[in-house]
Order: structure tokens, then C-alpha cells, then sequence
């Protein structure tokens, strides 16, 4: 069409041109007419558009042109520098440039709003079929979006030093000690997919972090105390390196590249060890967690309060690591805490230390202080000792979760021998009412309270036994527990009945290893 209208238009302009040659001439009317339609008559287009030929002859020119290749990370336009109008149609190409380029980035962020919401999606549907009282736990489930940020924060941060630098088992690290090993294992792997999205779906630090989460949330299983996770993190870094060295050898013949690669990805394993052991202090006193270093802390026999114990009241110190014996096998075989159980055990006596002798294991064959006070006010003293005893764990900030044992391991429980003194001397004996002499309670919430409330009553009922035998530690353990549950003490917490016969199973082993029978030595003859 243009082609056309440009041929019109140098006709006219021929046309024009002849007129106003003739009329410049002079000539005679009619020579000039005949002259002037003669040459009109010749005035003729002889330039046409030919389709197909335009289309060869642009096929012939495209084969003689280069092709621009723009390769990844590759610099199209340096600061600074003017931009030619080839860059600003490579840039345009690309998608940089252009007036829908505002739209583009707003079709990027609702993608990506929409693929954070799947992987949170799914973690939260997996916490919901398998770990349900995680949800109802406001601090853990913030703690598993803080450590699911970390993982995208130090990724984006790391980035910029190196991709195989980044510390993708810090994460996992943190899970593992105040959650699960499952759990880490689970979260961390979806949480890949967000690192994955940063380094550009690199596939080898995709393969760095499936393994770095597998091998650090296995290897801390059992973690109890800090050097746990050094040698976690040393596991971690012989497994990246193995994993760099093998994958790079496939995808590259830069034996150096390779080599500088395994040292990074191996010092971004030591990074996740140190970061995750400078975050540990500072997220269990954020969000009050009791880790098993922490318990291991608080086991220890130079720890203030268990030294005043120990001092104060020897009698209840001994006691106490005699149920924490009982109370860990136990633990270990139901699947509780052991090191939680332990602790506690230590523990949950630790408000006799106000008044000691008022407590036969402390007394050692002296004059009982009872015996010269009312049944009543004896009642009052005994309960006493787990209100003084949860004062003693606020004062010396011990953990919730341990002063919760201190408060459940009675239950609600009466304390008969004072409750039966009194009825059995009272003249109405009817007008004295049982809720007078029970503790306080809660009920044990947990199997690690439940656990130690058994142990303590089956400790110091094992030790009034009168010259003991296996068959009276059966009985008396098998009448303690069954008083237990025909008192409703263990209706809140999620013992089995199952687990209550391993449980007396394990008490019994350990009784018999204590009370064992023991052979009279013999003297030499003349000599006593």
C-alpha cells in the first residue's frame, strides 16, 4: 500500500514537471497539446511490490546475520555507560524494559505470594496429621516461621559471597534440637524449595541442602549436650564434600573450580554449627524452650539448687537420685524424656529444703517434730513443701517444664497416714473431710510427670519395707500403681496400659538390683 501511494505521487509530480516544460517553450497551441498528451501517455509506473520475492530476499538477509546469544549472569548494559538502541532491544526481549514491565512485576509477586502459601501449605498440613499439639503451641509454631525466614534470610545474604557458602543446615540444626529430628526433616525439605528459588535452582546446592538437612536432623537425634552439634556439623561437611566432589566431576572438567567449590560448601557446613550454637542461648530464653543441654545444665550437682538440697536436706537429695534412677529406665522404655524425667526427679522435692526435718528421710533416728503437732497442722506442713518448692524454681528460674513436675508429681492425692491419725481419734470422725488433706494438685498433664509421681511413691514405699524380698517389691509396686489409677491420679496424662506394665516392669528391675540379696562375709575364726 505504501509502495502504491508513492507511485502516485511521482507521477503527479512527472506530470507536473512536463507542463510546466512545455509551457515554457512557447509553442503553438496545438503542438503543445498534442506534445503534452503524448508524454502523459508515456508517464507510466515501473516499480511494484512483489510479496514473494520481499519474502526470499529476507530469508537470504536473516542467514547472513550473526546470532546474538545472552547468556546467563551475562552484563548487557555497564552504569554508566551510554546505551545503544541494540541493547535496549536485547533488554526489551528479555522482558526489562517496556511499558507492561510494571505489570510483569506485579504478575511476579502474586506467583510468588501464591508459591510461599503452598510450601506453607504443606508444612502446616503435616503438623496437623502428625504433630497436632504443635499447632495449639503459639511459641512453636513462631519459632518454625523464625527458622523457616533464617533459612531464606542467610540464603539471600550468602548468596552474594557464594552459593555452596550458604549455612542450609543451620535450620535444621535448631528444629532438631527444640522439635524433632521427623519434624525438621519434613519442614526443612519444603523450605528447600524457597532456597531453590534464590540460587536459581542450582542443582548442586539443591543437593547440598537435602543433604545437609537429612544427615544433621539423623545425626542429633539424642543430642544432650553443645559438642553434639560440632560433631554433627563435621558429619554434615564430609557429606557435602562428598556430594560437591562427585557431582562436580559429572558436570565439570575444572578440577579447581571443583575443589574451590567443596571447600566453600564444606566451610558454609562449619558456619551452620557455629550460627546455629550462637542462636541456641538466645531462642530458648526467647521462647522459653528447655533443650537437653539445658537439662543437662540443671542435672548437674553444682547447680545452686540442687547443692542447697543436698546440703540442706541430704535425706531428700538421696531420694531424689533414687527416683530419678527408677524414673529414667522407665522413660526410656514408653518413650518419654529421660533426660527431662531426670531432671525433674531431681527436682520435685527441692521445696523440703524450707523445713527438712519435718520429713522422715531426713530425720535419721531422731524425735519425730509430728509427733508433738496436730495431724492437721502435719498435713499443712507435708502439702506445704510443693508450693515452697515451686517459690524455690521461680527464685532459681528454673524451667516451667521442670517446676510443672514439682506442682503435678502428688496429683491430688491425700495424704492418708495424717488423714486416717486424725479420723481414727476423732470423736466425729464423719465431720473429717478428705479434701482437707489431698494435695493441691494439677494431675500429672504428662507421661513424664506421671512417671516420676509412680517412682516417688513406689521409692519410699520399697524403703519401709521390712526386710525386703523380690515377692514384696512386686506387691508393693503393684499396689502403688493400681492406687494410682483407681484414684484417678493418671486420667489426665496419656499413659497406656500398656505402657503402665512396662513401666512396673521396669521399676521391678531396677529394685532387684538394688535390694539384691547379700551375703554375710565371713570372719576369720579367734577374730570378730
Amino acid at each position: 500500500k505504501q509502495i502504491e501511494e508513492d507511485n502516485s505521487e511521482d507521477i503527479a509530480e512527472a506530470k507536473t514537471i512536463v507542463d510546466d516544460y512545455l509551457s515554457s517553450q512557447e509553442l503553438e497551441s496545438n503542438i503543445e497539446v498534442i506534445l503534452r498528451e503524448m508524454c502523459e501517455s508515456q508517464i507510466k509506473a515501473n516499480y511494484f511490490f512483489d510479496q514473494s520475492k520481499t519474502d526470499e530476499a529476507v530469508k537470504e538477509a536473516l542467514k547472513s546475520v550473526s546470532k546474538v546469544m545472552i547468556k546467563k549472569n551475562q552484563t548487557i548494559v555497564k552504569e554508566g555507560e551510554p546505551i545503544t538502541q541494540q541493547q535496549i532491544n536485547i533488554l526489551a526481549e528479555l522482558g526489562l524494559v517496556g511499558e507492561d514491565l510494571s505489570k510483569d512485576y506485579i504478575y511476579t509477586y502474586i506467583i510468588l505470594a501464591f508459591f510461599v502459601l503452598f510450601v506453607l501449605g504443606m508444612q502446616y498440613m503435616y503438623l496437623k496429621k502428625e504433630k497436632k499439639e504443635i499447632l495449639i503451641d503459639t511459641k512453636l509454631v513462631f519459632l518454625i516461621l523464625l527458622l523457616n525466614l533464617l533459612s531464606v534470610i542467610s540464603a539471600r545474604v550468602f548468596t552474594f559471597v557464594s552459593l555452596f557458602i550458604i549455612p542450609i543446615a543451620c535450620a535444621p540444626i535448631l528444629m532438631t534440637v527444640f522439635l524433632d529430628s521427623k519434624i525438621s526433616i519434613v519442614i526443612n525439605s519444603l523450605n528447600l524449595l524457597f532456597v531453590a528459588v534464590i540460587v536459581g535452582f542450582d542443582p548442586q546446592v539443591i543437593l547440598i541442602g537435602i543433604v545437609s538437612t537429612i544427615v544433621s536432623s539423623t545425626t542429633l537425634k539424642k543430642v544432650s549436650q553443645r559438642n553434639d552439634i560440632l560433631y554433627s556439623t563435621v558429619y554434615v561437611a564430609a557429606a557435602v564434600a562428598v556430594v560437591i566432589l562427585s557431582s562436580g566431576i559429572l558436570l565439570s572438567n575444572n578440577i579447581k573450580q571443583i575443589l574451590l567449590d567443596v571447600i566453600l560448601a564444606v566451610f558454609g557446613a562449619f558456619i551452620s554449627g557455629i550460627l546455629a550454637m550462637g542462636l541456641l542461648p538466645f531462642l530458648e530464653s526467647s521462647f522459653s524452650l528447655v533443650t537437653n543441654m539445658k537439662l543437662l545444665e540443671l542435672s548437674n550437682p553444682n547447680n545452686p539448687l540442687l547443692k542447697r538440697l543436698l546440703m540442706e536436706a541430704p535425706g531428700t537429695y538421696h531420694h531424689s537420685v533414687m527416683v530419678a534412677n527408677l524414673a529414667e529406665v522407665a522413660a526410656e522404655e514408653v518413650g518419654a524424656n529421660p533426660m527431662l524425667v531426670r531432671v525433674g526427679a531431681y527436682y520435685h522435692d527441692v521445696g523440703k529444703i524450707k523445713r527438712p526435718f519435718f520429713f522422715g528421710e531426713n530425720q535419721l533416728g531422731g524425735t519425730n517434730p509430728h509427733d508433738k503437732i496436730s495431724p492437721t497442722l502435719s498435713t499443712t506442713i507435708i502439702i506445704s513443701h510443693v508450693k515452697d518448692g515451686l517459690e524455690l524454681a521461680k527464685e532459681y528460674d528454673i524451667p516451667k517444664v521442670v517446676s510443672d513436675m514439682i506442682v503435678q508429681h502428688h496429683g491430688t492425692t491425700l495424704v492418708k497416714y495424717f488423714y486416717y491419725t486424725l479420723k481414727n481419734s476423732s470423736e466425729n470422725p464423719d465431720e473429717i473431710r478428705e479434701e482437707d488433706f489431698r494435695y493441691p494438685g494439677p494431675k500429672p498433664q504428662s507421661k513424664e510427670a506421671a512417671i516420676i509421681m509412680m517412682a516417688d511413691s513406689v521409692e519410699a514405699a520399697v524403703r519401709s519395707i521390712q526386710e525386703p524380698t523380690l515377692e514384696k517389691i512386686e506387691d508393693m509396686v503393684n499396689n502403688i500403681v493400681k492406687d494410682k489409677m483407681n484414684s484417678n491420679q493418671l486420667n489426665e496424662c496419656d499413659l497406656t496400659f500398656r505402657e503402665l506394665e512396662v513401666i512396673k516392669a521396669c521399676f521391678l528391675r531396677v529394685l532387684k538390683g538394688i535390694y539384691h540379696h547379700r551375703i554375710e562375709y565371713p570372719t576369720e575364726k579367734g577374730k570378730e
